[in-house]
């Protein structure tokens, strides 16, 4: 099921003139987690990064300006596991559906190129290349993501809200657990799914309750969920996923706030500013809502 070519192989000379410019993609079938970057030496101090991640297409391409220490640091790599023997490989398994790839292309100082690819297959000694490689460039990818959240943020997120799901789910016993989907009134579909495990009794009497049921917007209130997201000013929870030094003891988390112009997302172990003061105040909100419901319509009830 292996089709393609293999590349020159264990005869093949490395290039002695240093990198001008380095490209690589990574992408696999679900996008998630696709990117690429490239790296072009700007003069023989001087470098720029071109970054485009799947999961921050909102940040569109990112730029950075650096040191052209990093293309000294890929050649080394380079040299180290004797890049060269992979030139021209290029091999795909037909009978993986689903997966991932990848492509890298070399232009040397001295103008010539060297490419490999792969789909759902490598050649041997690429796994250590990859990690040694992101290594080197993870700091500089990180430094931009940094910069296109710092962005965001600093923009805001304006309009209606017409989406919320929050969840909050703990793994230790006798945590309250909280899930929620809920969407703007749409005569096709239930739009409020709130799902509780209430041990405690803190926010809603002890129980397991599931609601599902289509109700109108005026009794949901997105403009108070709203008001309560610029209250605690979750817009600088924007795009948080961080692990707790403990997480197995810790409530993992996951927000996301739809609004017309964008949404707010959030996940984690470790917990961002306000996170116990919203928490609290979100979920006294969504039960005073469950029991005007209650009141109000005969057929809403738990199920």
């Amino acid at each position: 099921m292996i089709k393609g070519k293999d590349g020159l192989g264990e005869m093949a000379a490395d290039n002695g003139s240093g990198i001008m410019r380095y490209r690589y993609i990574y992408s696999n079938s679900f996008r998630s987690g696709s990117f690429n970057f490239e790296v072009v030496r700007s003069d023989s101090d001087s470098a720029v990064i071109r970054y485009l991640s799947a999961d921050h297409d909102e940040y569109g391409t990112m730029e950075l300006k650096t040191s052209g220490e990093i293309l000294d640091a890929l050649y080394q790599l380079y040299l180290k596991h004797r890049a060269a023997r992979w030139n021209g490989y290029h091999k795909y398994d037909e009978g993986v559906l689903d997966g991932s790839g990848f492509s890298f292309d070399i232009e040397f100082n001295d103008g010539e190129n060297m490419s490999c690819s792969g789909d759902n297959c490598s050649p041997e000694g690429y796994g250590a290349y990859k990690k040694e490689l992101l290594e080197i460039i993870e700091p500089y990818l990180q430094q931009m993501r940094d910069k296109g959240r710092d962005e965001m943020i600093g923009k805001g997120i304006s309009g209606e809200l017409n989406m919320v799901m929050v969840n909050f789910i703990s793994n230790t016993f006798g945590k309250d657990r909280f899930e929620m989907m809920i969407r703007q009134y749409n005569e096709n579909r239930k739009n409020f799914d709130v799902r509780i495990a209430s041990y405690t009794g803190e926010f809603i009497e002890k129980g397991q309750y599931n609601y599902y049921y289509m109700l109108p917007d005026e009794d949901i209130g997105f403009e108070n969920i709203k008001a309560l997201i610029e209250k605690y000013g979750i817009i600088r929870w924007y795009d948080w996923d961080k692990t707790a030094r403990d997480p197995n003891n810790a409530e993992w988390f996951q927000i996301c706030f739809s609004f017309e112009t964008g949404s707010i997302q959030a996940m984690g172990t470790e917990h961002p500013d306000n996170y116990d003061e919203f928490r609290r105040e979100l979920l006294k909100y969504i039960v005073e809502v469950i029991r005007k419901a209650e009141a109000k319509y005969d057929d809403f009830r738990s199920r």
